[in-house]
């Protein structure tokens, strides 16, 4: 039996090929994956499990989350992206970690990476490789396949600076998997491209490039002095980390989250209904391929996390569903509303203690009342965060929740310290 990497979710089966096997059933993953009628003649070594490789992705993302500071989000969506098959842009200034965290998380994953920089000048050739000048001196024209062409994991800086040549074959290869050089038509390995930049497109002729990139995230400098004192010394991509899973390994969880999305769980359905009504109400628009796709990446998502689909795991919409920066932050509460309540209850407890840390800065140093109130606002959240810590679907938020409990209990302790002293 020839090598074959495969898997099985909820009865199916489904391998990896370039070619469409003969006992195929259905198309995945943009064609470099099969559902197929059984597993004959495959080898069972071979055989992905997908909770096994969860929990390497687990690993990899707090391996990497641990090298920086107030990036776990974006290291999650990141790898959400990866594990549906799909693309990430990041608005984002310059200097802010983005492009270490991507070098990182590219680091623990065993498949070729490749960034390019784009400016208005870059060329076909930049994008997926030169022509081969000996061969062409022996006329024959043969390209040196390269970049987009060549990677499973491809970074792309400044994405909106790009010509209308490199955006035809940027957003051909992210949606279709292919490139075009003339008459030939060569099938690329691409799992995902991440793209950054500093502004997001507001052009009309710019919207479908825009639609390209489902996962969608907003990286700004850190505002806390707490997480800034720490990213002074934090490793930042500095440690090496373990290449866990593969890029097909993550090629073999999207086609399961594809096929999965087509029959998914009743309460997801009712969910993305709810939304989809909801952000209709307000006279937004989103492509119907859009809610599709976010379909798809919520059961990645749960797949991810070594679960079965449920209605929470869309919570990834706040990724999904925004189109414009001063929309985001509506839709990402409207979202948390609908799918994980737990999760808005975890965002308010980090405000909380935003606003907590603001008060103990600025504390007088002969209000006794001032300092009363903090360290009653501080024992309060720290209870509250102890209580969510103990719900259902806590385990998600558990590194957050410990943060919050810790530094509440911390900022009493010193405001209790200097009362005594």
């Amino acid at each position: 039996m020839s090598s074959q990497k495969f898997t099985k979710i909820n009865g199916a089966v489904i391998v990896l090929s370039d070619t469409r096997p003969a006992t195929a059933i259905r198309k995945l993953a943009a064609g470099q994956a099969w559902q197929v009628s059984d597993d004959a003649g495959l080898n069972p070594a071979d055989l992905v499990d997908l909770k096994a490789v969860a929990g390497e992705l687990q690993t990899l993302r707090a391996g990497v989350a641990g090298q920086f500071i107030d990036r776990d989000e974006m290291i999650q969506a990141i790898l959400t992206a990866m594990a549906a098959g799909e693309h990430v842009f990041i608005y984002s200034p310059p200097g802010a970690a983005k492009t270490k965290v991507v070098e990182t998380l590219a680091a623990g994953i065993n498949g070729d990476f490749a960034e390019r920089q784009i400016t208005a000048e870059s060329t076909g050739d930049e994008i997926f490789g030169p022509v081969d000048a000996i061969a062409f001196s022996q006329g024959t024209f043969t390209r040196r396949w390269a970049g987009i062409a060549a990677a499973e994991i491809f970074y792309i800086n400044e994405v909106w600076e790009a010509s209308s040549t490199v955006t035809n074959i940027l957003k051909t290869a992210l949606e279709s998997r292919v490139v075009h050089d003339g008459d030939v038509i060569r099938k690329i390995p691409l799992l995902t491209a991440i793209a950054d930049s500093n502004h997001v497109p507001t052009d009309k002729s710019q919207q479908a490039d825009w639609d390209r990139f489902l996962i969608r995230l907003s990286v700004d400098y850190l505002k806390d002095p707490d997480f800034f004192e720490a990213m002074l010394t934090v490793e930042a991509g500095g440690k090496l980390v373990n290449s866990l899973a593969t890029a097909d390994d993550l090629r073999l969880m999207a086609a399961a989250a594809e096929l999965i999305a087509t029959n998914p769980p009743q309460d997801m359905v009712d969910t993305i209904k709810d939304l989809w009504r909801e952000i209709g109400q307000n006279g937004r628009s989103v492509s119907d391929r859009r809610w599709r796709k976010t379909l798809k990446a919520a059961c990645a998502f749960a797949l991810l996390n070594g679960e079965s689909p449920a209605a929470r795991h869309m919570a990834v919409a706040r990724w999904t569903l925004w189109n414009d920066l001063d929309e985001r932050d509506d839709i990402a509460n409207l979202v948390m509303s609908k799918c994980d309540p737990l999760a808005g209850a975890v965002l308010d407890a980090e405000a909380l203690l935003a606003d907590l840390k603001k008060a103990a800065i600025n504390l007088p140093a002969d209000d006794l009342i001032a300092r009363q109130d903090v360290m009653a606002k501080g024992r309060k959240l720290g209870k509250n965060a102890e209580g969510l810590l103990g719900q259902p679907g806590s385990g998600a938020y558990l590194n957050r929740l410990q943060s919050v409990k810790s530094q509440a209990d911390g900022i009493v302790n010193k405001v209790l310290d200097s009362l005594l002293g």
